[in-house]
């Protein structure tokens, strides 16, 4: 593989569809895709990783908006102080979900 793939490509590394990965790049996920001169996107393996981490977070249930602040801080923090900030957040929708099944549970009792 060359240093950019196409978004077929990045499409087939990482699960996402082509139309989530437009989407991700139009919420500024990952940058806007470079372009070949026929008009295909090319991404980065940056890019890939950037979609991979967006794609677990939505897994465990982050919001958009969490996402694109972790996309932010893998890019600006070093790799222990992100670990930690990711664990904090995970946490955080950990405790979320099971105060939502608490009520879930409750409502079923009643």
């Amino acid at each position: 593989m060359t240093d950019a793939s196409t978004i077929g490509e990045v499409a087939q590394r990482t699960g996402l569809t082509v139309s989530a990965i437009r989407y991700y790049e139009a919420e500024g996920i990952v940058a806007p895709a470079s372009r070949t001169e026929a008009g295909y996107r090319l991404f980065t393996e940056t890019d890939v990783r950037r979609l991979l981490l967006a794609k677990q977070a939505r897994h465990l249930g982050l919001g958009l908006r969490e996402v694109k602040a972790l996309v932010e801080d893998l890019a600006t923090l070093d790799c222990a102080t992100f670990a930690g900030e990711l664990g904090s957040r995970i946490a955080g929708q950990r405790a979320a979900v099971a105060a939502r099944i608490a009520e879930l549970r409750e409502l079923e009792a009643t």
